[in-house]
């Protein structure tokens, strides 16, 4: 399977018809793990690129966000952060820090992620860890 065909997929939000796998001539064959999110944050993480999506709509931010997450993938960068806010002056419930955290439940080169530290912003910024180590073995 390609990547292009593993970002329409992860675009439709449909899971993958069959498990992403991975190919290592000392290890055999390997199963690409499901994204997980972890609660706590990173101690010292500093972020490679960070993506603020303040005061978008839900589509304007979606669509940021996937554009993000490809080019970091293309750039090969390990380590992001999204900057969403934490919904304090929305109307009724917070849309955008679960949007973020539902594409990154998606995305298929997300190792790991969770609530940034307090000085990068708390429960109001998402860190990602990408595992881009498997690009180019798909």
């Amino acid at each position: 399977m390609d990547f292009g065909k593993i970002l329409d997929s992860w675009e439709r939000h449909q899971p993958l018809s069959k498990p992403l796998k991975v190919e290592s001539e000392a290890e055999g064959e390997k199963k690409i793990s499901v994204p997980q999110y972890r609660k706590g944050t990173v101690k010292g993480f500093e972020a490679q690129e960070e993506l603020d999506l303040h005061g978008l709509k839900r589509s304007e931010a979606q669509e940021r966000l996937r554009e993000f997450l490809k080019d970091a993938v293309d750039e090969h960068l390990t380590r992001l952060l999204i900057i969403h806010g934490k919904g304090l002056h929305s109307p009724q419930e917070s849309v955008i820090p679960h949007l973020v955290r539902d594409e990154l439940a998606h995305f298929p080169w997300v190792q790991e992620y969770g609530d940034a530290e307090r000085r990068l912003g708390g429960t109001g910024a998402t860190w990602i860890k990408l595992k881009l180590q498997s690009i180019d073995k798909v």
